[in-house]
Parts: structure tokens; sequence; C-alpha cells
């Protein structure tokens, strides 16, 4: 049996292909209605009802169209609805397409490698750009801010609108800095606070998307503690963002991929890039000088 040599740059075009070819059958899976303005909509919706006193959850909601963030996000989409809708659906996409596009250029420099994460990841993260979800956000928020010293606080953040990028944290505890990742876990736990008040109108069933935990908790579990164990190991966050990545499948959505972008944070990419870039050079001037000392 013949063994896949990855250093072949017929095999690196074809698992960038593979993986561009992945991204693209993503994001068409996660266009729903439409692709303009659709989780964005949710949010909108969530701003109104705090703004005429209502509450932040809707009892019985399904988790499809449910709104499921800490109550921060809805009180500031409240202030939001002070404003055309239009107006505010046009300012906001725009925004996350921006973030969306923040990724790119450090992936495009990365190596084969990165280029697969990036080809696999982004397209499905500008169908949610597009929908007015705020991942785009949370992506750029982790890209840009975990290696940095208000990293721990855009973990928080972060886990306050999707949860399981707290396991981003874990990173934080492999390496022994135990007060980022408690100030980690603690901004979390701060911003859910409130949620208490309506705990039992937050909605609880996952809707219709895939559910790894109810297809096997004991793979679900298996793969989690993996993540987990690798990243304790490794002090990486390519570790960590798979470990997100495989928690999120407790109810997975396309977009969910671009967890896979925090795998190579902004202050660590130049150093990454640059690394990579020296090595390939190596191995090519190294094959070049094995052909011409055998030519």
């Amino acid at each position: 049996m013949s063994r896949i040599d990855l250093a072949d740059p017929r095999i690196r075009r074809i698992i960038q292909a593979a993986a561009l070819g992945l991204g693209i059958g993503l994001a068409l899976i996660n266009i729903h209605t439409g692709p303009l303005w659709t989780d964005g909509r949710f949010y909108w919706e969530a701003g109104e009802r705090v703004a005429s006193g209502g509450p932040v959850y809707v009892p019985g909601a399904s988790a499809d169209v449910a709104f499921k963030y800490a109550p921060w996000f809805a009180w500031m989409w409240a202030l939001f609805t002070r404003l055309p809708e239009a107006v505010v659906a046009v300012a906001w996409t725009g925004a996350m397409v921006a973030a969306w596009a923040v990724p790119i250029r450090s992936y495009l420099r990365g190596g084969w490698q990165a280029r697969a994460i990036l080809f696999l990841a982004s397209p499905p993260l500008l169908v949610a750009a597009l929908g007015g979800n705020v991942q785009p956000a949370i992506i750029v928020m982790l890209f840009a801010g975990v290696e940095r010293r208000w990293g721990p606080g855009a973990i928080g953040v972060a886990a306050s609108l999707k949860l399981f990028p707290i396991l981003l944290a874990f990173v934080y505890c492999a390496r022994r800095q135990w007060a980022r990742a408690l100030t980690a876990a603690g901004v979390g736990a701060l911003l859910w606070l409130p949620a208490l008040a309506d705990l039992k109108a937050y909605p609880r069933d996952l809707g219709g998307a895939f559910s790894l935990l109810l297809l096997s908790p004991v793979v679900y579990l298996l793969a989690l503690a993996f993540g987990l164990a690798w990243t304790w190991r490794t002090s990486s966050w390519t570790a960590a963002s798979v470990s997100v990545l495989v928690g999120a499948t407790l109810r997975f959505i396309p977009y969910q991929v671009s967890y896979l972008l925090c795998s190579r944070p902004a202050t660590t990419t130049t150093t990454s890039l640059n690394r990579a870039e020296m090595t390939e050079t190596r191995a090519r001037a190294s094959g070049s000088s094995t052909a011409a000392s055998t030519g």
C-alpha cells in the first residue's frame, strides 16, 4: 500500500481543493430560507421584545429560532431598535462581512495547511456573515485576542454568545496561566449571570440541527475528552479549536467549522508563517541541490 506523501505539491493541491469543495458544500447547507438577514432578524426581534418590556427568552421556543445568547446581547439589540431596521441590517451585515475578511490574509500566507483550513472554514462563515449571525465577530475576536493581554476577556465574551469557546481557556490551564483561565471563566459567568432570573424560559431542545451527542453520547464524550487531552499535552490553539468544534457538535451548524480559524491566533501567526515559509524554502533548495548533484 503506497504512502501518501504530503510533501508532494500535487497532494497538497488536492487536499486544498477538497477542503474548498467541502467548505462550499457546507456553505450551501448553511443557507436556509434565504442568505440575507436571517439570524440577524432573530436578534432584532429579541431586541424589540426587550425594548417593549418583554422577556429575553421565549418559553417553549424552538432552538432553531429562539434567542439563545446571554441577556446582554439582547439588551444591546434593544438599543439598536431605536434605529430603522434596514439601517441596522446593512450596518450589522457589513460589520460581519468585514470581520469575516480579517483572518484571510494571514491564512493565505500560511502555507498549504493554513490555506486548507481557510478554504474549509471561510465559505460557511461568509454565509453566516450575510445572514447577520454573530459568528464572524466571535471568530475575529478570538483570532485577534487569545494571545494578547485581553484574550481571557475575548474568550469570556465569546462564551457568553456561543458557550463552547470557553474550552479555549484550557490552553491557559495547560500553560499554567491560571489567572488568565479564571478570568476567562469569570467574564463568561458574569455575563451569563442575569440569565438565571429567566432560566426556566431558556430554550432546551436542540432543534433540527445535527447532534453528535444524541447520535452517540459515548463518541461525543470520547472525542471531547481526546481534544482536551491533546490540548493539555500540547497547549496548542489547534487542539483547543478542535475541542471547541467537537463541543459544538452538541448542536452542529456548518459555520461552526470556522472555530478552526482560531488554531492560528494573530499574534503567533506571523512567526508560524515565517517558520513554515522558511521550511518550505529550505525543502525546495534541498530538492534543487539534490537534483543538481544527481543531474
